[in-house]
């Protein structure tokens, strides 16, 4: 649960400091002042202990003062354990979202397969990164996948 807090706590720096400097890089353009940053969180069944992970991170954005519709734009896809869902709802996220979090590890693999190499992809509720191909390494992810 530690764990899992850390990297909720990660995300909302990222989250955060994306929100900040976006404006600061696109002074002269007003509207990028007002983006909406979109995330797309994918999660593979309903379950407990997934559906905690899926509070917390929305709670999290919460938190840090981030607003449905104002500053944050979240869609959720829960492909209740069909393997087919989750690559049709993987595609469509990665078409439309800054940011996606895949919640157990064949969310994650597929919105790894679908996310073009920098859009970020979060993971969550993963028991081995490594062995289902998400990172190179705990210590160094690589690529743009982190999370635990």
């Amino acid at each position: 649960m530690k764990r899992m807090i850390t990297f909720i706590g990660a995300i909302l720096v990222f989250l955060g400091f994306a929100l900040v400097t976006q404006p600061a890089q696109n002074a002269n353009n007003k509207l990028a002042q007002h983006k909406v940053i979109k995330v797309g969180i994918l999660q593979l069944v309903s379950h407990p202990a997934l559906n905690q992970i899926h509070q917390g991170i929305i709670s999290g954005l919460k938190d840090e003062g981030f607003k449905e519709g104002k500053n944050i734009k979240v869609k959720f896809q829960n492909a209740q354990g069909d393997q087919s869902n989750l690559k049709t709802m993987a595609q469509q996220l990665a078409n439309r979202d800054d940011i996606l979090f895949g919640i157990a590890t064949p969310a994650a693999q597929s919105l790894v397969n679908a996310a073009n190499k920098t859009t970020p992809v979060m993971m969550a509720g993963i028991s081995n990164p490594v062995g289902g191909g998400l990172v190179e390494s705990e210590k160094r992810p690589g690529a743009n996948v982190t999370g635990s």
